[in-house]
């Protein structure tokens, strides 16, 4: 028998040189190619803090360095595959003609046939057809492929490539299917288990076919008992461990779907179809700490809205015990200097509505929109104490006639612009509008990115009739923080291919301002007071002097809204339903959206100190009557008031009470 096996072999070798013969040199890939080959790893989204957000491809792979993989799990893959890889150079001529004996004897062959590199040469270059001539072509490079490449090397490649089941491509991958972990927390029970697994991923699968994968994992860890690699207490103590391995989906540190979804979709505009498998990781600006503030905030509030109506929602496809309300929201929140969106929630829950309302729902913004008309008043020179009469009016429109009216139905007469904001006065906004002119505040509105030019043209755009996202909204608020510059929001901080950095934002240079800065610390003073004592009041609960906003309801509670912000982080919240239907009676913004707000903000400055725009040059204060708006040096019944330097009042405008009346109809209309 002895003669006879090395007859087979000595036909395995005049096997091998005939096959030299039937492969031309021509037909055999440049092994040296395998540096550049790119494999398919399906593209990462990281939060600015390193939280996997999610993963989007095919092939289920993370990269890993030969270096980064521990001992155990090389010696266990070495155990099961290939125990003499360090001493052929890349053929195994035992194993080989041990395999042809098989084949010749019995007809298959049972072992013995492949080494690791062989298969690198097979996985990176060649099909999965079973013929003579692939298998030679294989043998051929895997030779060459050890001329090129170290030992090291050629592991790293098979434990990136190699198929281990269940979509894993990698020994990476397949650590978190099937345990959910990274590859230095596996157990050695564990790494024997993985190492089963390229002789056949699904017949030995241990979710497949747990008792053989567990007869096929104790094998191994005999195979590297014999081998020298692990101890006989070791071995003991590893095949008394149970199979714990169990699918685990996608891992995800960070929940933030829209986040997610919106980063795919900028990354297939720049990059095609190739964003899937060609390696590339990107961060995003989120804040996983703010993403979660975000998303509770916004679930909870949405969720108190349900419970006040009594609403059942739909039946959630995340969790078939909980309801999803029917009605819906969004939060978007910006760093108010760089435009970088902190935190976003597209709706209450993205597997039941895949709709981004924070970047596609164009919903008129209410009285939100209101500061902007404000602001475009203080630049064509009123002042905050500027007093606008606060009574009804009818606008013809050429049907019959426009009769606009305060929530409420109550009007106060004569009062100054910063009140009329704080309480959020209709009749005052619609008659600043029209005192400033159309045309001059469409093309103020467009230094903020708002184009109202497919609006209708008429002074109902004073009570926020445009339709804008709240992605839109946000970015307006933010310049009102951040003293009156250009901002422009984005997601993606930085792209990385295969660990190579491609992009990475730069910071651009701040240009001048959009608005002169004095108007804007005017207007933020009278935000302020619209939280300390207009319709935003119930912010006070966060005890911050540094919070400025506006809440926002349009007709027949369709949308309820609250935009603000502090020094440092502007953040808008819409509530409303996606086909418009009223919130029902109450439902303003001050209740179904400003505590989402408040929720929010709470927790993503509740570690923040108080942080304010800084007074520019040029503006003064001076007291003020409450009675008349005008100058006053009695104490009594009067506030000091910001003006711009050229505004202010001067002394010689202090009136006594008998010119009052006739000064004030002057300033009435």
């Amino acid at each position: 028998m002895g003669k006879y096996a090395l007859w087979l072999s000595l036909v395995a070798s005049l096997s091998l040189l005939l096959g030299l013969f039937l492969i031309l040199p021509g037909d055999l890939p440049k092994a040296e190619r395998i540096a550049n080959i790119q494999l398919q790893t399906p593209l990462r989204i990281l939060s600015e803090d390193g939280k996997l957000i999610a993963e989007y491809g095919e092939k289920r792979r993370i990269p890993v360095l030969f270096e980064d993989v521990p001992d155990a799990q090389v010696q266990a893959f070495l155990a099961a595959e290939d125990s003499r890889f360090y001493n052929h150079p890349g053929v195994d001529f035992k194993g080989l003609a041990r395999g042809v004996v098989q084949l010749l004897t019995t007809g298959r062959i049972r072992s013995g046939g492949s080494t690791i590199t062989m298969q690198v040469a097979k996985n990176y270059f060649l099909s999965p057809e079973r013929t003579i001539k692939r298998k030679l072509t294989e043998i051929f490079l895997a030779i060459q492929i050890e001329q090129e490449l170290t030992k090291s090397e050629i592991l790293e490649l098979y434990f990136n490539k190699i198929y281990l089941g269940h979509r894993a491509y990698g020994i990476a991958a397949a650590a978190q299917v099937y345990y959910g972990k990274s590859i230095s927390e596996l157990t050695l029970a564990e790494q024997a288990m993985l190492a089963g697994l390229p002789k056949a991923p699904s017949k030995y699968n241990p979710l497949s076919d747990p008792e053989r994968a567990l007869i096929r994992r104790n094998w191994i860890l005999d195979r590297m008992a014999l081998l020298g690699y692990i101890s006989a207490e070791e071995i003991s103590l590893a095949k008394e461990q149970p199979i714990t391995a169990r699918y685990y989906g996608q891992r995800s540190e960070l929940n933030a779907p829209y986040v997610a979804d919106m980063a795919r979709e900028e990354m297939l505009a720049r990059y095609g179809e190739g964003t899937y498998t060609d390696g590339y990781e990107i961060t995003v600006t989120v804040n996983s700490e703010l993403q979660r503030a975000a998303t509770s905030a916004l679930r909870n509030g949405l969720e108190a809205y349900d419970k006040r109506h009594g609403f059942s929602g739909a039946e959630s496809k995340t969790d078939p015990d909980k309801a999803v309300p029917e009605v819906q929201g969004a939060l978007v929140s910006l760093d108010v200097h760089s435009g970088a969106i902190r935190a976003l929630q597209g709706g209450y829950d993205f597997h039941h509505s895949k709709f981004n309302r924070a970047t596609k729902a164009r919903r008129q913004p209410g009285s939100t929109f209101k500061p902007f008309i404000y602001l475009a008043g203080l630049e064509k020179g009123l002042t905050a104490a500027s007093r606008m009469n606060d009574a009804p009016v009818v606008f013809d429109n050429g049907t019959g006639g426009w009769r606009p009216q305060n929530s409420g139905g109550r009007y106060k007469g004569a009062i100054p612009l910063r009140q009329a904001l704080y309480e959020s006065r209709n009749m005052v906004s619609i008659r600043l509008l029209d005192h400033i002119g159309l045309s001059y505040a469409e093309e103020f509105l467009g230094r903020f990115g708002f184009d109202v030019s497919a609006q209708d043209r008429n002074l109902a755009l004073a009570l926020g009739s445009a339709a804008l996202t709240p992605l839109q909204v946000v970015k307006g608020y933010g310049m009102l923080a951040n003293g009156g510059y250009d901002l422009e929001p984005y997601l993606i901080e930085q792209v990385k291919q295969n660990g190579r950095l491609i992009y990475q934002r730069a910071d651009t240079p701040r240009s001048e301002p959009v608005v002169d800065p004095r108007s804007v610390f005017i207007l933020q003073s009278m935000l302020k007071d619209v939280i300390q004592k207009g319709t935003g009041r119930r912010a006070r609960v966060l005890g911050r002097q540094d919070l400025a906003g506006k809440t926002g309801t349009t007709n027949d509670q369709h949308d309820a809204w609250f935009s603000g912000f502090n020094g440092n982080l502007a953040t808008s919240v819409w509530v409303g339903f996606d086909e418009p239907k009223t919130l029902g009676k109450y439902e303003f913004g001050g209740r179904a959206a400003l505590p989402v707000w408040i929720d929010y903000m709470g927790r993503a400055l509740q570690n923040e100190t108080e942080f304010d725009m800084p007074m520019p040059e040029g503006v003064v204060t001076s007291r003020i009557s409450l009675e008349t708006g005008l100058p006053t040096l009695d104490p009594s019944n009067s506030y000091f008031e910001f003006f711009r330097a050229e505004h202010a009042p001067r002394l010689d405008q202090l009136v006594n009470s008998k010119r009052v009346n006739d000064l004030e109809e002057m300033m009435l209309f």
